[in-house]
């Protein structure tokens, strides 16, 4: 079975078993989910990491032990991946060492044959057409006899490899700015877990006063916590900039001089134990045939890892999933409610988007709210929480209520919260601005790598021309 692609001439007709080893994962113990089988040092991947990884596998979420081993097999890095279940026919080379089951094949080029990044390219191109030889009664799905059918063209091997190079700059350039926005989450964490876990402001006065400092002292203390400036670099951020340093100084005065005691452990006084309730709502706001529009740009479960929204894609309203409902706008957190461990969650900071009804959508009650909100429900140890509270056997969940009472500690007082919460949105703003001029930029260089694939493999376009275009989109 040969798809209608055009054949470039000097490539031949291949199938994929032609050009290397191609077998099913493991997982051979039943059930699936016994925990024995997980929690150690080898990598786990699954389809939704296949899906997410716009195709070179940097990350897991989910790791094997010993037994979970004997069981499987460690695929070498350069496998590529190929979902046969659930995702059917996403790809994504290995960039570890890594078990996968069964719903996954792994494809081992030979070296001297062909060049593993080509092939997974030409999987992109070709990976409508495969999903459209899906069958199955309960769910769609491919296997081996599906691939083995399948032939492809390829050019000579330094060709592929020119072509994956090509292509592969704009690759380079997206898992660049995807570590840039793990970098700016942890540093928004990193700001979150000092001010309203940690307590670092109040505890800097409280250190102050006890050494016998005065009140004012203890106030440069905690702009020192805040701000991370020590005194000289305070001194010289006065004179520079001095209507920042008022609100600064405004700021570090809101945050009390001493702690007390609560249900946590000591807090700050005149603060108190609370939930995400008290500063964002649920929103269940969703699409139905009446009120719908023609088309939805969708966000979905599988596509959402870590805090960044690796795809979009875009449905006729009719044509969409049915659990393509839920309507997202601008500043709302959404947080997967199925498996929510696997770190499905993500801001939302453009309009026009829907997504799926799998997510715990959380609007803040006002706009200084959002990165507040958001910081806390995905910090490490709520999404702990929410993997430890999840039931169901092989689809694990929790209520959205239970997403939306997440503990948080805030001042009781309303003036004062707001005016924490305005000062720490704005510091925090920055990351979530960079973050969403990255995540447009990796929009825009998929759209042009979407555009430049089916050209280049069909020989619409020459090699020459295709390493221009990418030129140019590294000078955007």
């Amino acid at each position: 079975m040969s798809f209608d692609i055009s054949v470039p001439k000097g490539w031949q007709l291949v199938k994929l078993s032609d050009l290397g080893e191609v077998n099913r994962g493991k997982s051979k113990h039943r059930p699936r989910d016994a925990d024995f089988l997980y929690g150690g040092k080898y990598p786990f991947i699954q389809t939704g990491d296949v899906k997410a990884s716009n195709g070179r596998i940097n990350s897991f979420n989910q790791t094997y032990s010993n037994e979970g081993l004997k069981q499987s097999r460690f695929w070498p890095v350069d496998t590529m991946c190929i979902t046969i279940a659930a995702n059917i026919a996403e790809t994504g080379v290995l960039q570890f060492s890594a078990c996968f089951p069964d719903s996954v094949i792994g494809f081992i080029a030979d070296k001297t044959k062909c060049d593993v990044y080509f092939i997974e390219y030409m999987f992109r191109l070709l990976k409508a057409k495969i999903k459209a030889q899906a069958n199955g009664s309960v769910q769609d799905n491919i296997n081996l006899q599906t691939l083995e059918r399948i032939h492809f063209p390829i050019p000579d091997l330094v060709t592929q490899k020119k072509i994956a190079q090509a292509l592969g700059v704009l690759d380079d350039k997206i898992v660049q700015n995807n570590q840039m926005n793990q970098t700016l989450e942890q540093m928004a964490q990193a700001l979150f877990k000092s001010w309203f876990v940690d307590f670092e402001p109040v505890k800097a006065k409280i250190a102050v006063l006890e050494a016998g400092g005065s009140q004012e002292d203890a106030t440069l203390a905690a702009m020192t916590a805040i701000s991370g400036k020590d005194a000289d670099a305070l001194a010289v951020f006065q004179r520079e900039h001095p209507e920042q340093y008022a609100e600064l100084k405004a700021t570090a005065a809101r945050f009390p001089s001493a702690m007390q005691e609560s249900e946590l452990g000591d807090i700050p006084e005149g603060w108190h134990v609370s939930d995400l309730s008290e500063v964002a709502s649920l929103n269940t706001e969703s699409w139905s045939k009446k009120n719908a529009p023609e088309s939805v740009s969708y966000v979905d479960l599988a596509n959402t890892k870590w805090g960044v929204i690796n795809s979009i894609e875009t449905y006729q309203f009719s044509d969409a999933p049915s659990r393509a409902r839920r309507i997202l706008k601008p500043h709302d957190t959404i947080v997967g409610t199925v498996r929510p461990g696997n770190g499905s969650y993500s801001y939302i900071n453009k309009t026009g988007l829907t997504g799926s009804t799998g997510f715990a959508v959380l609007t803040p009650k006002a706009r200084v709210f959002s990165e507040y909100i958001y910081l806390c429900v995905t910090s490490i140890e709520s999404i702990e929480r929410l993997a430890h509270l999840a039931d169901g056997g092989a689809y694990p969940a929790v209520n959205a209520d239970v997403v939306l009472s997440t503990q948080c500690v805030l001042p009781v007082e309303r003036d004062i919260r707001e005016a924490v919460l305005k000062v720490f949105s704005s510091r925090t703003d920055m990351f979530f601005s960079y973050r969403a001029n990255v995540l447009s930029q990796n929009e825009m260089l998929s759209n042009i790598l979407d555009t430049l694939l089916p050209k280049l493999l069909s020989g619409e376009i020459t090699l020459p021309e295709a390493e221009q275009a990418v030129s140019e989109a590294e000078n955007v």
